[in-house]
């Protein structure tokens, strides 16, 4: 008995770990929610209630994941991870930023706070920001497919 509750306890803290690290929101957008489900593990809520945009929660102490799907797939991906401190975010957002451009992507820094890296399938916005309730630092990533619409009609940002 205590050898399945050391087995149970090493998986759990095993699969938070993983869940944790994962902010390549990018690579999620295409793949089936089943896909994200065998990747993932299971979600804390998923409404299915419209099959044209499902829903798919996932959360910890330390994150929150939410993937908006359809039967084509994910369409949209998002991460919100709190870090304890300001160098420990920076390192990750260099980290994403670096992966995405060695994976095609080109980079936009739009502020110290925030970034775009896009290709011609996949916008990702990068966010950082200091949370006052909670005094950690927040870093948002939100991945989206981009339609072929916005790329025969782009829209420009009025700034």
């Amino acid at each position: 008995m205590k050898k399945v509750i050391l087995l149970f306890g090493m998986f759990t803290l095993f699969n938070q770990i993983i869940l944790s690290q994962e902010l390549n929101m990018h690579s999620f957008i295409g793949n089936s929610i089943n896909q994200v489900i065998s990747r993932m593990g299971k979600p804390v809520y998923q409404d299915d209630s419209n099959p044209v945009m499902i829903c798919t929660f996932y959360k910890t102490s330390t994150t929150r994941h939410v993937f908006v799907s359809n039967n084509k797939g994910v369409f949209q991906a998002e991460a919100c991870v709190s870090f304890t401190n300001e160098s420990s975010i920076e390192k990750s957002v260099s980290k994403l930023i670096s992966e995405c451009t060695s994976e095609g992507f080109t980079s936009d820094t739009l502020s110290t706070e925030s970034y775009c890296v896009q290709n011609v399938k996949v916008k990702v916005e990068i966010s950082t920001s200091k949370n006052s309730l909670t005094n950690k630092f927040d870093l948002r990533i939100k991945a989206t497919r981009i339609s072929i619409f916005s790329l025969i009609f782009p829209i420009s940002r009025k700034e």
